[in-house]
């Protein structure tokens, strides 16, 4: 039976692509030739959790946050300062990281989400300058510049194994965050983005559920920094810097707005292109020394060429025949999705 909803990707037979794409991914370490190109995968299944955790406060709920590494970088710095400072145990840090932004969130959240448009994205991005700059004022506390360092790794053992770890966590935070989209939650999401005054006349409380929305986002972006800290051993004011914020909102066009998976997509199309692109160039020392620029054209290039993004388009191409042979039988019953 095939499962399709409008703000999805399919999960039916049309969907074979993504669950390739999972089956590469556990393969991956078969099939990479050297622990840096597992270590790339890595980076990119916890920005693929990060980029998600956007997706859902922009893409489903259509709230502008152009300052979301607010909740990565104090997840990283929660995480960081219990395991230096306490002791505590790295999963323990993990949730306490996610919690802590949560926190944040809410009190980011409480205060903007009566703005909207670019109102509210301005003041998401003031909120992240706001921290970032904390880090470096505190830096008795937060290590300035150079951060906190020695931070416990969540996993021990072999690059494999923190691979592993980093595609189960990845898995069931993107799989966590589909299942409530496609819940009662994610359809009034859907409504307040399409048209939050019809919603709202429609009984929904809008502020409620925006803020809800914000929350989530903000649990699931503070788990992604908390696990990024407790990887590479350190969390430092990159964590919070605009560039990340970026990161997240460029990986869900590439990828697509409004599907969860589509920012995973972008995650690892953009982290793997700019990261293993000096790897697969070798000796060609044009694509190596101008990989940000050969990095910037391929993203212009999908948005131009792929305004709905890589999900969308796929998706696109999925109902093209369809709607063909629909055309060519208009007396065809409709397909219920």
């Amino acid at each position: 039976m095939r499962i399709s909803l409008r703000r999805g990707v399919v999960l039916g037979r049309e969907g074979w692509p993504l669950w390739a794409g999972v089956a590469v991914l556990v393969a991956m370490p078969v099939l990479a030739p050297t622990p840096y190109i597992l270590h790339v995968f890595i980076v990119a299944n916890i920005y693929a959790v990060f980029a998600a955790s956007w997706d859902i406060l922009s893409g489903y709920t259509g709230q502008l946050s152009l300052g979301h590494a607010l909740f990565f970088g104090v997840g990283a710095y929660t995480a960081g300062l219990l395991s230096t400072l306490v002791g505590t145990p790295p999963l323990f840090n993990l949730f306490a990281g996610a919690f802590m932004a949560v926190l944040v969130g809410l009190l980011e959240g409480v205060p903007c989400l009566r703005l909207k448009g670019p109102y509210l994205g301005i003041v998401t991005l003031a909120f992240a300058e706001i921290a970032f700059s904390l880090a470096f004022a505190l830096s008795s506390i937060t290590g300035g510049e150079e951060g906190i360092i020695g931070i416990a790794s969540l996993v021990r053992g072999s690059i494999y194994i923190k691979y592993y770890a980093s595609l189960i966590f990845m898995l069931a935070c993107t799989l966590a965050l589909y299942a409530l989209t496609r819940s009662k939650l994610g359809l009034i999401l859907l409504a307040i983005k399409a048209d939050d005054a019809a919603a709202e006349a429609a009984g929904v409380d809008t502020t409620r559920y925006k803020l809800l929305a914000f929350l989530i986002s903000a649990f699931f972006g503070g788990l992604a920094g908390a696990y990024y800290a407790h990887y590479l051993n350190i969390a430092n004011p990159e964590t919070l810097a605009i560039p990340l914020s970026a990161a997240a909102i460029t990986m869900t066009l590439v990828g697509g707005m409004g599907t969860i998976i589509g920012p995973v997509i972008g995650a690892y199309v953009l982290s793997l292109f700019f990261d293993l692109l000096p790897v697969v160039a070798g000796q060609v020392e044009f694509l190596t020394e101008s990989r940000v620029l050969v990095y910037n054209v391929l993203i212009v290039l999908i948005v131009l060429f792929m305004p709905q993004g890589i999900v969308g388009w796929w998706r696109g191409r999925q109902a093209e025949p369809e709607v063909s042979s629909m055309r060519a039988d208009p007396s065809r019953p409709q397909a219920q999705a």
